[in-house]
């Protein structure tokens, strides 16, 4: 059986992949996804990850085509004439007015304050964007790592039942819509894959983060 710790540190790395797969494109991308190639062998431990191919192949796209990705990026997400087709907001899909900057927002900038956390200077989008979302549950797992590190068992509990609000509340609710947004009008596959895997791997880690907060109280 999988130690709770190392179950922690692997759910980590795969919210950190997600996190860069669904970032803007950046010049480091291509190295970025060098660096985590070679951690998708231990992701197979996890009972709940069964994209370990699917995975490596995105990753090997970003290394050698980092370009086509940006242009993708920039037409779905950000910018194209007369509207932008996807944007990648929780709040887009969460309000009536699909506008960006609404409650949902302000709550995940409070999820956000909570644990000390802001965006950094140059991260130029709000802080519910998909990517946003993704790294800040790459931090809690990684604080559930160190928590079960150190067997502090009351920090255990208390990130656990931080991933499950904020996954429940925020990430899990919005990814369905996206996903049929990007199979819609997404021109390249690759989108179209990162956005299914993500809302694959929220949903079962859901379901694993409830079942342990369960089991640890």
């Amino acid at each position: 059986m999988l130690e709770a710790f190392e179950a922690a540190r692997l759910r980590s790395l795969v919210y950190a992949i997600l996190a860069l797969l669904t970032s803007n494109p950046k010049e480091n991308l291509a190295g970025s996804a060098k660096y985590f190639q070679g951690f998708i062998g231990e992701l197979s431990k996890l009972p709940h990850f069964s994209f370990g191919e699917e995975l490596k192949e995105l990753l090997r796209e970003a290394c050698e085509n980092p370009l086509r990705l940006k242009v993708e990026y920039t037409r779905l997400f950000v910018t194209a004439y007369p509207t932008v087709p996807c944007p990648p907001y929780e709040s887009v899909y969460r309000s009536r007015e699909r506008l960006t900057m609404r409650e949902s927002t302000l709550q995940v900038l409070s999820f956000y304050r909570r644990f000390g956390l802001s965006l950094s200077e140059g991260f130029k989008e709000p802080p519910d964007h998909l990517a946003a979302e993704l790294e800040f549950m790459h931090f809690l797992t990684g604080k559930e790592a160190e928590a079960w590190k150190r067997r502090q068992n009351r920090e255990v509990v208390e990130v656990l039942r931080a991933e499950v609000e904020f996954a429940s509340k925020h990430l899990a609710p919005w990814l369905p819509a996206l996903q049929a947004c990007v199979e819609e009008k997404g021109e390249i596959d690759f989108y179209k894959i990162v956005i299914r895997l993500s809302r694959g791997f929220v949903e079962a880690d859901l379901d694993f983060a409830s079942t342990l907060l369960k089991n640890s109280l």
